[in-house]
Order: C-alpha cells, then structure tokens, then sequence
C-alpha cells in the first residue's frame, strides 16, 4: 500500500518530533548491544512524485559510524556520488538523476553500524517513483504475482497523477479466465491518485485474476493512461474475514520512559492498510517529538510493523499519547477495538523548557482600541538563546507572511530571563523601535512562573529602570488548581483537517500587573498563560489598558523545533 502519512499534516504547518531510542544506544556506553533502526526515509515509501535529483535522506535512532556507509546503500537505475551524514543520526546520499517516471528501490545494507559498532539487525529496502508528467499505473496491491490472495481482497491502484473518477469505471476491467467480468464499487483514498476497487462478490478460488486499465481512464485534466496497463494474481482457496490484530507496543502502553528513548513501534499480526491507521487524537507533545512531521515513520517489508522515530533528549515531564480508534488489514477487514498508546517522558515535568536554539512559533489574533479600532493576525517567532549562570535571552521577531520556515525574520528584540532552582525569572528586555533602542530591568527580577509548577499565588512589587527613567511593577502570578488540555493552535477558525490535536495536562496561570510611577498608572493588564509539561507555553490571551489604547491578543503555539527543523518556503 501507499506510504500514509501517521499523522494528517494538514494541520497547517505541522510540528516537528523530538524522538527516543527503547534501548540504552548511548554511543560512549560499551555495554551497548542493541542493533540500531531505521525511522524515517525520504523520499518517502511508494511515493510517486520524486524529484529526479532528490537526494535520499535516512534518519537512524542512535548515533551512527560515519564510514560504515560507504557501498552500503544501494539505489536503482542511479550511480551514487557521495554520502554525507547531516548529523550523527542522518545520512543524505547524492546520485546522478533518475530517468523520469521511473520505479526507484533503495536498500540500506547491514553493514551499516552504530557508534559502538553494532550493525542494522536486517536489510532495510523501499521503493518509489520519480515525477513524470505522463499518466501511468504506477503500483498496486495485490501485486502482481501474488499468490494465495482472499477471494474478498480489495484492489488498491496507484497513478502517477490525480484521476478523473468518472472515467475510471469504463477504463477499468477484472476478469478471471472464463472470462467473466467481475463488478466493483470504486473509492479514491484521501489523494484521487490512489483508488480502491471493493469487488461485489467474491472472486473466483485458485483463480489467475487480471486487472486492465485502458486508455480511457484519464486525469484530473484530461490527459489519458499514456498505455494500457494490467496486472495479474492468483487467488486462494478462501476469503479472509479476520480482523488484525495489534501485538505488541514498545515502549509499553502507560510506560515511564527515558530521555534518551529513540522511537516507538507497533507490531500487528498481519499486513496493514495503512491509509486506515489514522489517529482519532494525538498529543501535541508526541507531535513536537516526531523526528519529522512529514511521512513520519517507516514501514518493514511485509507491513506488519511501524516504527516512528522520537527526537533525543526528549524533555522530561512530557505526556506522549496517541488513540486509533479503528484500523484494517490489506483485505478491508477492521479492527473497530482500535488501540490507545501513552507514556511519560521521565524527570520533573518541565513546563518552561529551557533549550539553546529552540523555536516556538506563534500566531493568532488582535485587536486595538483608542484612538483606531483596527485589528488583524498576529505571529511571533520565539528563538532560545541560552547564556551563562542560568541566564537565557528569548530572541522576538513578528512577520507573518514569513511563517515556520527556514526565512527567520530578522529578531532584534528579546527578553532577559534566569532559571533558578525555584524560578524562571524575568530579568528586563532588549528592544529596537524606530532606529531607537531601549533596555529595560526590572529589580529585583520578577518570578514569572516558580517551580515546579503547583496550584498557588504569589505576588511582588518591583522597580523597573528604563535608561534614566524609574517606575514601579505591582504584580500578582496565580496558578489555578486542575489541569486543562489545550487544542493545537490554528490561524483559521476551525481546524482544516488531520486528528485532534491537544497539550494535555496543561497549567494555567493569571498575571495581572500595574506599571505606574508614585501616582499614576501608566499600564494595567492580564495575562492568562497555558503552560504544558514537555512544551513550554502553548496559548497565551492578554489583554492591556493604557491610557489611549487597548490592546487584546490570542496567540496559540503553532510550530517549534530547531532552526534546522525549519520547513523550506
């Protein structure tokens, strides 16, 4: 079947995924004996699409030996140039350009090793196809030749370009050899370059079947099957009419797990239909630690068993959970039990994580009063910049027609902040307006959120110096009791796609504060603040009164990752 994706990014921009090893894979460790894995590929498994020049990339769990590469990997129809490792875990592998339209394998070979010399516990091989602009039957399932196939299996087709649906009918025959015509229904997958046929009745038992499609079928623009196409299989003695069947998860169901946990991993009993492993919900702390959003996780040879890769070291405290609620073999037959998978990143929870190079991408809405009314979107990008004693700058820039990609905009103003054993701390901030640059302290610092975080008040009056100019801060930090879990922030007013996105377990805190001097106030205001643990800051609503404007802002958590995580524009 076609790669799906295991998560639906049509989530607007998509997370990126910090991923774990299940086994200890520390390269300074010699006790290490665990084979190293394959988590993510791309191109993709079965894509269709692929640029001719596009360099495999291969992502591993663990820390790989740079030279073990070399004459390991093997590419079709292509002579490899050069193996370059992007990072310890990621090896890029330019080649000379494909053919167009062209069926691809790659094969990683076993003789690739760990950092401690541990070679892959298997050859690791997958296919796809190069872009073409000619219109062809690309895959299919059953395959051709396959034996023993259920006499009530579905039939999957895959093109090369979206397809006109109605053309399909005609185009398409199944027959066995008394040359009887066999009836179908015809659905597309959620790409109409992907079609099943659901037969009407059995096929025929022990019987050679072959599937044609003429040069009536034709695209979504018209352009008819470049040539006829037909496959053939052979069908066994009965149907299939068991549902499959998870086996096993690891790390388990409900497990506390390490930091340096590299990936999770489902077993079924028998091939997957993998366009029906769809979640029902995810937790927005396992999507922030996927290795990569897009076609996350890689597939074994008989499609029995998904591995998808974390991103190391996961932050403590973070909660990990996906649900299915239901999911179907090759042969249409549904599991509707479905399966739940969470664990728990060990370590207190961190709910302010403090990580050099870290970005948080946020984006929503505002609205101003006095003297205009205006309103509009609103994004900011977050950059960590980790100095020394405790002490990190939190780098600020807003464009929004930028968005997460790799075109930061430029960030010159940030906040000055400390952690402390009890507190984050609020220390002043560094802006530029205007070919003016100001900078601000506030003394003493300003606990902006004690740890841990726990149900409580605190409150605190301070000086805040501004070049020669002096005011005073009176302000109040209430963390509320309970924990809410907090939808995956989104530009449009309802979310376009994909499952259920949630920070579960979030803290909310209220910040309300006074900036005055002996007698007048300049500035009032609220923040309300979601805190989620693994995450950091997920939503924040603040709304500020000063004496000729009113300003109110919803900003949810969109993106966040490293800099090299940034997606391309």
């Amino acid at each position: 079947m076609s790669s799906r994706r295991f998560i639906l990014l049509a989530l607007l921009l998509g997370l990126t995924l910090f991923v774990a090893s299940c086994g200890d894979d520390n390269p300074a460790d010699p006790a290490d004996t665990t084979a190293p894995l394959i988590v993510s590929v791309e191109p993709s498994q079965d894509q269709n699409d692929v640029d001719v020049d596009h360099n495999l990339v291969i992502t591993f769990n663990e820390d790989m030996a740079p030279a073990s590469a070399d004459g390991h990997v093997t590419l079709s129809n292509s002579t490899i140039n050069d193996y370059i490792w992007t990072d310890a875990r990621t090896l890029a592998v330019e080649h000379t350009d494909w053919p167009e339209g062209l069926h691809v394998t790659a094969t990683v070979g076993t003789g690739l090793t760990d950092a401690a010399g541990n070679p892959l516990a298997q050859a690791f091989a997958w296919s796809f196809w190069t872009w073409t602009d000619e219109v062809l039957l690309l895959n299919s399932a059953p395959a051709a030749g396959a034996v023993n196939v259920p006499i009530n299996t579905t039939i999957w087709l895959q093109f090369s370009q979206s397809m006109n649906g109605s053309t399909l009918p005609g185009a398409i025959t199944v027959t066995s050899p008394d040359k009887t015509v066999h009836a179908y229904t015809l659905d597309s997958l959620d790409s109409t370059d992907e079609w099943v046929l659901t037969l009407t009745d059995n096929l025929p038992a022990s019987a050679l079947i072959t599937v044609a499609v003429s040069t009536a079928a034709q695209s979504w623009d018209g352009t008819p099957l470049a040539e006829a196409a037909s496959f053939q299989f052979t069908t066994g003695t009965g149907a299939d009419l068991t549902p499959p069947q998870l086996v096993s998860i690891e790390p388990a169901d409900g497990a506390l797990i390490d930091t340096d946990t590299s990936y999770f991993r489902l077993t079924f009993s028998e091939p997957i239909d993998d366009s029906s492993l769809d979640p029902a919900m995810i937790s927005g702390q396992l999507m922030s630690a996927l290795i990569t959003s897009d076609d996350p996780g890689v597939w074994s040879a008989n499609h029995t068993v998904f591995t998808v890769g974390l991103r190391t070291p996961l932050i403590p405290g973070s909660l990990f959970r996906v649900e299915f609620n239901s999911f179907a073999d090759i042969n249409s037959n549904v599991n509707d039990d479905g399966f739940t998978w969470h664990a728990t990143v060990a370590g207190t929870a961190q709910h302010f994580p403090v990580m050099d190079g870290w970005i948080q991408y946020f984006a929503g809405y505002y609205e101003e009063t006095n003297p205009a009314k205006t309103s509009g979107e609103y994004s900011e990008f977050v950059v960590t910049e980790v100095k020394t004693l405790g002490e990190f700058w939190q780098w600020k820039g807003s464009d929004y027609s930028t968005g997460p990609s790799k075109d930061l905009p430029t960030l010159v103003n940030y906040d000055r902040l400390k952690l402390t054993s009890t507190a984050i701390q609020m220390l002043g901030f560094h802006e530029e307006q205007d070919m003016e640059t100001m900078d601000g302290s506030f003394s003493p610092p300003i606990d902006w959120l004690r740890l841990p975080v726990q149900t409580g008040s605190w409150d605190g009056t301070v000086t805040f110096t501004e070049g020669t100019d002096e005011s005073q801060v009176d302000y109040e930090v209430t963390v509320l009791a309970g924990t809410f879990d907090v939808p995956f922030g989104r530009i449009t007013g309802k979310q376009e796609g994909g499952p259920p996105v949630l920070w579960l377990d979030c803290r909310k805190v209220a910040l309300h504060y006074e900036l005055s001097d002996s007698s007048v106030v300049f500035s009032a205001g609220t923040d309300t603040l979601w805190y989620a643990p693994g995450a950091g800051l997920v939503r924040q609503v603040s709304h500020e009164v000063q004496p000729d404007r009113t300003r109110h802002s919803d900003i949810s958590l969109m993106w966040s990752g490293y800099e090299a995580d940034l997606p391309p524009r």
